[in-house]
C-alpha cells in the first residue's frame, strides 16, 4: 500500500447491474486527482419472499433479478412440503426488463396455492458454466 492510506466501502446495498467506482485523491495542499474508474457487476441479489395472486388464489414467490449478460449463469427456485424432495418451479408471474435493458427481473411462483393450508418451504439454486 503506497501513502500509508487504506479505505474499505461495503457494497452490499449495490442492485444487480454494472456500477463504476472512482476514488478522489487529495493531497495537504488540497490539490485533487481521480483514479482510473473500476467496473463492478453486482450479478444478482438474494432472492425475495413475497404472496403473489395469481388466477383468483395466492402463491408464495421468489423474486430475483438476472443480469442479461450472463448467460453462462442459471436460476432455479424449488419447492418442497417436507424439505426431503424438492420439485422444480417454473411458473414465472412476472418478468420485466429494467436499468435500460441490463437486468431482468424475474417471479416465480409456487405451484401450491396458500389456501390448501400446506406448509411449504421455497429454495434458490444458482449454477455457473465456466467455459
Amino acid at each position: 500500500m503506497r501513502g500509508g492510506f487504506e479505505y474499505t466501502l461495503g457494497i452490499g446495498g449495490l442492485t444487480t447491474g454494472t456500477h463504476t467506482l472512482t476514488a478522489v485523491a487529495t493531497d495537504s495542499r488540497g490539490v485533487s486527482a481521480p483514479s482510473a474508474p473500476v467496473t463492478l457487476t453486482v450479478l444478482d441479489g438474494a432472492p425475495t419472499f413475497g404472496w403473489v395472486e395469481d388466477a383468483g388464489s395466492v402463491y408464495a414467490s421468489l423474486a430475483y433479478d438476472h443480469v442479461l449478460a450472463a448467460t453462462n449463469r442459471s436460476h432455479k427456485i424449488y419447492a418442497s412440503g417436507d424439505l426431503a424432495s424438492w420439485q422444480e418451479l417454473t411458473t414465472a408471474v412476472a418478468l420485466a426488463t429494467q436499468s435500460g435493458g441490463v437486468v431482468e427481473h424475474v417471479v416465480i411462483r409456487d405451484s401450491v396455492a396458500r389456501d390448501n393450508a400446506t406448509q411449504r418451504f421455497l429454495r434458490m439454486g444458482t449454477a455457473t458454466v465456466v467455459p
